[in-house]
């Protein structure tokens, strides 16, 4: 934008009323923007130029504002509501060209404001979402946090109830040992009574040679008992052969666990196969 020179009197007032505003209603000049200036300052005292309204000398002023920045001007001297404004210029227009660089001047200083006032919009935006995003993840963290401690807390009672299964497992296998060991006391004492059987049968076989005619009620006697041992003999394979399906069963299901038990059950199954073949023995001699 071009300035042009103009006369004296018509350049102050026009750019009095394009810096400092004329009021249509109280016919008063509004003084906007000035700079405190150390070498002028104070009251005008020297060019005796009064005020319209109160005709008492003027303040001294420098302007900041527009092509008249640095233009020093005379004001009203009176404080608040009283002040009856702008009075004139003291010094002349600036030169064309010093106005239009006045006029870059401002108009750079407008769009760095602008600038400064929309990069601090942005930062300001950049900001609110940041928090947001910042109590977001804040969100998911407690939830993922919870959900951790869920799982810690399910995988501690998932393994008290894996030790209580395992130590229930234990127990049992030890009352199957129990029971197999009572089982084998039994065996035991029947093979015992098989014995003494065996020793009657052949006292009874002397004394057959002495009572004939109590051979035949004592040899049915004799085969009775015999059966029914036999009996007894078979429902005892039948117990030991379910206790040690059993057992093997469960030492199945717990081979990855309790592999030195596995050690203990083969012994044991060795016993039962040494109590078999022992009562198959004792029956080749019954028969």
């Amino acid at each position: 934008m071009e300035f042009e020179e103009e006369s004296s009197d018509d350049n102050n007032q026009d750019y009095s009323q394009m810096l400092y505003g004329n009021s249509e209603d109280d016919e008063k000049y509004e003084i906007h923007d000035s700079i405190e200036d150390e070498d002028y300052r104070g009251l005008e005292l020297d060019l005796m130029v009064f005020c319209r309204k109160h005709g008492k000398a003027t303040e001294r002023f420098v302007a900041f504002e527009g092509t008249s920045s640095g233009r020093r001007f005379l004001a009203c001297a009176e404080q608040g509501a009283d002040n009856c404004g702008f009075v004139e210029w003291v010094d002349p227009y600036w030169p064309t060209p010093m106005q239009n660089a006045l006029l870059k001047l401002w108009q750079m200083y407008e769009d760095a404001k602008a600038y400064r006032r929309s990069d601090n919009l942005n930062s300001a935006l950049t900001i609110q979402t940041l928090t947001c995003e910042k109590k977001s993840l804040e969100d998911k963290f407690q939830e993922l946090a919870k959900h951790v401690d869920t799982l810690f807390q399910a995988q501690e009672t998932r393994t008290k109830e894996h030790l209580y299964v395992v130590s229930e497992y234990k127990k049992e296998f030890e009352e199957q040992k129990a029971e197999i060991a009572r089982k084998e006391g039994e065996n035991q004492k029947l093979n015992e009574k098989y014995v003494i059987l065996e020793n009657l049968s052949r006292a009874q076989g002397k004394m057959i040679k002495n009572v004939k005619c109590n051979h035949l009620k004592e040899k049915e006697r004799l085969i009775e008992e015999r059966r029914k041992m036999k009996l007894q003999i078979s429902q005892l394979h039948e117990v030991l052969a379910n206790s040690e399906a059993q057992i093997i069963d469960e030492v199945t299901k717990l081979k990855n666990e309790l592999a030195c038990m596995t050690l203990s059950n083969e012994k044991l199954t060795e016993e039962v196969s040494t109590s078999s073949s022992w009562n198959q023995l004792l029956n080749e001699k019954m028969k």
